[in-house]
């Protein structure tokens, strides 16, 4: 029995669906991976920078800590006094928190979306 004539080009549209659902695929896929190298690369960067900032600021600490106890020469309470500006400035962080997550989630959109 022979095949009908419609049979041929059907096969035709179903190869270059499929093509096509193959291709779309794999953009998808390189877009999706671009997306999260360039999240990945960032977070990386911002925690290695992170760090370095940190370890920086710990030994300001110590540092502006020691020479404020030398000045009023008593370096317990120049330890205390460091420990409450640290509790300050936490206080005043945790009170612009949704400052700080709009900041956050404003980078990593605008990483997410822009197409450089």
């Amino acid at each position: 029995m022979a095949a009908p004539a419609y049979q041929e080009p059907v096969l035709k549209v179903v190869g270059s669906v499929q093509s096509y659902v193959d291709s779309s695929t794999d953009y998808i896929r390189l877009q999706v991976f671009k997306t999260l190298m360039r999240l990945m690369t960032s977070l990386v960067k911002s925690s290695v920078l992170g760090v370095l900032i940190i370890l920086a600021l710990l030994f300001l600490s110590i540092g502006a800590t020691l020479a404020l106890g030398a000045g009023i020469e008593n370096y317990p309470l120049a330890f205390v006094l460091m420990g409450v500006f640290y509790l300050l400035a936490a206080g005043i962080a945790y009170t612009m928190r949704g400052r700080l997550e709009q900041w956050v989630l404003q980078s990593y959109s605008d990483l997410y979306w822009n197409e450089n």
